[in-house]
């Protein structure tokens, strides 16, 4: 589909963790609740909220992998995949992202395919919540906000030699006060002084520029024109991306 994430090699749909499962990784089963929501799912992870058993007001989002393969040879190639994912996000440990907590391997679940989990902070949603038909509507000063939020993450993101290749509404994420998001699920708006704040996400496959960057990948909506011909990620299929995500703000 379009308007999913895609990789030219390796492409696979995620299977969904069964409601049997037990989906905490053995190394956080005593940290964390047994009770989950699910945030989202894509090819490659499923985003569940979760709550600390000491004390439930602390929130977290655990992202959980899966191998694409059962093989010594494809575990091996994944768990490098996922250990560059986790240095990547300890890299851009900043307010413009979504920070990373911990991380490990597993759960073992019944399909017994290797899994990875990354701790996260949560947030109050994504970015599609505001470009969805229906969605929730953003004034000058919150759209302001965001785009000026975005180009500081993918200005320092770019510095650090780091190519997103899968910016999308759905990959930014946003952090609101309790008062704020009650305002956004009353009337669809919010007329509050304060506003909704972005964090980029989801670094699964995000590269570095002019050594691991190759190929075709991200979401074919967001691919900009030169990705296509080139086949070479760079700095401006970001900066592309973002503009499409600022047209669909102020639709």
């Amino acid at each position: 589909k379009f308007g999913e994430t895609w990789k030219e090699d390796r492409n696979a749909s995620l299977l969904e963790v069964e409601v049997q499962d037990e989906f905490r990784p053995a190394a956080w089963v005593k940290h964390l609740s047994s009770s989950k929501v699910k945030l989202g799912a894509g090819a490659f992870g499923t985003v569940f909220g979760v709550s600390a058993k000491c004390d439930p007001s602390y929130q977290f989002a655990v992202k959980i992998q899966r191998a694409q393969g059962k093989s010594e040879a494809a575990k091996k190639e994944w768990m490098r995949d996922m250990m560059t994912e986790v240095r990547m996000m300890e890299a851009l440990n900043t307010d413009r992202f979504v920070k990373i907590l911990a991380h490990t391997e597993g759960p073992t679940m019944n399909d017994r395919y290797p899994r990875f989990s990354i701790l996260m902070e949560k947030a109050s949603g994504s970015l599609d919540k505001f470009t969805q038909p229906g969605g929730y509507q953003g004034g000058f000063q919150q759209v302001a906000t965001f785009l000026v939020e975005m180009l500081e993450g993918l200005a320092y993101m770019h510095d650090q030699n780091f190519v997103h290749r899968d910016l999308k509404p759905a990959n930014v994420l946003m952090a609101c006060s309790a008062e704020v998001m009650k305002d956004l699920k009353r009337q669809g708006f919010t007329t509050m002084k304060d506003v909704c704040h972005a964090k980029i996400a989801d670094l699964g496959l995000t590269c570095k520029n002019g050594q691991t960057c190759y190929g075709i990948a991200g979401t074919p909506l967001y691919f900009a024109p030169e990705l296509l011909s080139s086949k070479k990620p760079n700095f401006s299929n970001d900066v592309w991306s973002l503009g499409l995500i600022y047209y669909e703000l102020v639709l």
